[in-house]
C-alpha cells in the first residue's frame, strides 16, 4: 500500500511557518530588549536630578536623585538578626 504524502507535507509546511514566526518573535524582542539597555544607559549616564525635579516626572527608572540633609546619630535605630548562627 502506498500512502499520501500530503499529511507530512502539510505538517512539515505548518511547523516551518510556526518556527519562522517564532524566529521573527525572537528578532522583534531582541530590538525591545537593545532599546531598553540603551535607555538604562543613558539614564544611569545622565547626571543627578534634585527630589522636587525627581517628584514631576512619571517615571523615575534608573534615574539617578540628588538630596540633601542632616544624619542625626541619635535617631537610628540599629537592629541585628541572626538565623543559624549568622547574620
Amino acid at each position: 500500500m502506498r500512502r499520501s504524502i500530503w499529511p507530512v507535507l502539510l505538517f512539515a509546511v505548518v511547523g516551518f511557518a510556526v518556527l519562522v514566526s517564532l524566529g521573527i518573535w525572537q528578532l522583534q524582542r531582541l530590538q525591545w530588549k537593545e532599546t531598553l539597555i540603551a535607555a538604562i544607559d543613558a539614564s544611569i549616564a545622565a547626571p543627578a536630578i534634585k527630589l522636587e525635579e525627581a517628584r514631576q516626572r512619571p517615571s523615575l527608572d534608573y534615574a539617578k536623585v540628588k538630596l540633601s540633609g542632616t544624619f542625626k546619630s541619635q535617631d537610628h535605630l540599629l537592629m541585628i538578626g541572626a538565623a543559624n548562627g549568622g547574620p
